[in-house]
Order: structure tokens, then C-alpha cells, then sequence
């Protein structure tokens, strides 16, 4: 997977781990809303773009438990964002 065999493009610049919100005196909200995460999301934002810059290091690309991270990110943190 990813970190076994990183992308060329990852050794020279920063990818992303997630964006949420925070509350001014510490913590976050989490699991806001029951909101499926849409992979097709992925899909329109551009699959290269996504796997580029915010890749799922612990599967590989092809493997079906890839969108797995970004799936679990949204639930977590995407339904608080109102978006």
C-alpha cells in the first residue's frame, strides 16, 4: 500500500489528513448528521486530484477498501460542516 510504496509526488510535498472544525475552548464536532459519504464525490472532484493530495495511505489504489479513509472522514467530520 501507500506508505510501502509512496507516490514520487509525496516525498516532495504535503498531503492532507483531513479539515474540521474545532470550538474555541477545545474539542470538535463529530458524526453530525447521518449523511451517507457519496463516493461519487471522489469522482467529481477528480479521482487523481484525490488520490494525489489526499491519498488512503493503508490500501492501494485499486483495492476496494480504498475510499474506506475518505468515507470515514466524512462521517466524522464532513456532516458538521454543513456543506
Amino acid at each position: 500500500p501507500g506508505c510501502a510504496n509512496p507516490q514520487d509526488f509525496w516525498g516532495n510535498h504535503f498531503t492532507m489528513h483531513g479539515l474540521w472544525p474545532e470550538y474555541s475552548s477545545g474539542g470538535y464536532p463529530a458524526d453530525c448528521t447521518t449523511e451517507a459519504y457519496d463516493v461519487q464525490s471522489a469522482w467529481a472532484v477528480g479521482w487523481k486530484t484525490m488520490t494525489q493530495y489526499w491519498p488512503e495511505v493503508e490500501y492501494k489504489v485499486t483495492d476496494d477498501e480504498y475510499t474506506s479513509f475518505w468515507e470515514h472522514e466524512w462521517t466524522k467530520h464532513g456532516t458538521c460542516t454543513g456543506l
